[in-house]
């Protein structure tokens, strides 16, 4: 409410209150600074970016700053933000980079893939917003552009590294593979090295089982399967990862109704863990489970041969896997 009202004060061209501009800092540093939002000088930096200009521009930083601080907690205020700061300045990329990612969160896939399609790369946008270009190749890979999807997450895998949040880090690394895997041998062999440089950084508890078992099933599909068998024996890897399972991905080990309607589940989004291809996740498991639990490999893999990936380049891989798995007991 304090939001809208502050917002509406600046949309009529009333002056700030020196407490609601005080207020903006919180807001503020939640977003990308577009290049018009930026101090003039570098000493400035940590000053408050809607004071540099004045008038329209200031209504419109403080816009996109709300907006921004909206994003996660009431994605639809955003795209309200992001809609009535284009109309400030309707040639500026930032306000559709904004609404692109409150309708990922809103579960508006194509639209959102439309608007940062447009705008993510803008050349006057910040380098630094790898969030927003992770959420671009999220959104590449769920609309099925899954040659946009690699081209993201090969911009996105180098400069994620110099951010200072190992999860964000190791998040974007795990999706990248999963989407470079699915592009013949050059992207089985990139995401093999991804993965492998991954695991010589600094731990990241939760997701480095996760990192291994991705790297183990890309390097059994590039054909290094001793390479992968030490992996896996080298880890406690099975159940422990079906913690990453979504709804759809649960609906799809069951049994009757719920499997059949799990195609008709929404996919979900996470800011904090991996937004995987459909279908990667299942034959990560699988392969991890194979030589130690059958039956999970086996629920596992046939979960995989029901997904759009378990009819593309893989699916001989999976069923070579389904017919030499034992019954019971180990590999």
């Amino acid at each position: 409410m304090i939001a809208r009202l502050l917002v509406q004060a600046w949309l009529l061209g009333a002056p700030a209150a020196a407490s609601d501009v005080s207020s903006l800092r919180t807001f503020a540093v939640a977003s990308p600074r577009p290049a018009l939002c930026r101090p003039a000088r570098q000493i400035e930096e940590s000053q408050l970016w809607t004071r540099t200009r004045g008038g329209v521009a200031e209504r419109y930083c403080a816009l996109l700053g709300f907006g921004y601080a909206r994003l996660t907690s009431a994605p639809k205020e955003a795209l309200d933000f992001a809609e009535a700061a284009s109309a400030l300045y309707p040639e500026q990329p930032e306000p559709t980079v904004l609404a692109g990612r409150a309708r990922l969160r809103m579960g508006e896939w194509e639209p959102a893939f439309a608007a940062l399609s447009a705008a993510v790369g803008a050349k006057s946008r910040p380098l630094g917003d790898v969030a927003a270009l992770r959420e671009f190749g999220i959104l590449a890979q769920l609309t099925s552009h899954l040659t946009a999807a690699a081209e993201a997450y090969r911009s996105l895998v180098p400069r994620v590294a110099f951010t200072e949040d190992p999860t964000l880090i190791r998040v974007s690394v795990i999706e990248a593979a999963a989407v470079l895997a699915l592009n013949g041998a050059a992207g089985l062999a990139d995401a093999s090295l991804y993965l492998t440089d991954a695991r010589r950084q600094p731990p990241v508890p939760g997701l480095d089982d996760l990192a291994t078992a991705f790297l183990a099933l890309c390097l059994d599909r590039a054909g290094s399967s001793d390479q992968a068998q030490v992996l896996i024996r080298a880890t406690d890897l099975g159940w422990g990862l079906e913690r990453f399972l979504t709804r759809r991905e649960r609906a799809r080990l069951g049994n009757g109704p719920e499997a059949a309607g799990a195609g008709t589940l929404p996919v979900e989004f996470f800011e904090r863990a991996p937004v995987l291809v459909d279908g990667e996740l299942h034959a990560a498991i699988a392969y991890a489970a194979f030589g130690r639990d059958p039956r999970l490999a086996r629920a596992h893999l046939q979960a995989y041969l029901q997904t759009p990936g378990g009819k593309g380049p893989f699916k001989a891989w999976a069923e070579h896997l389904l017919a030499t798995l034992p019954r019971s007991g180990p590999r």
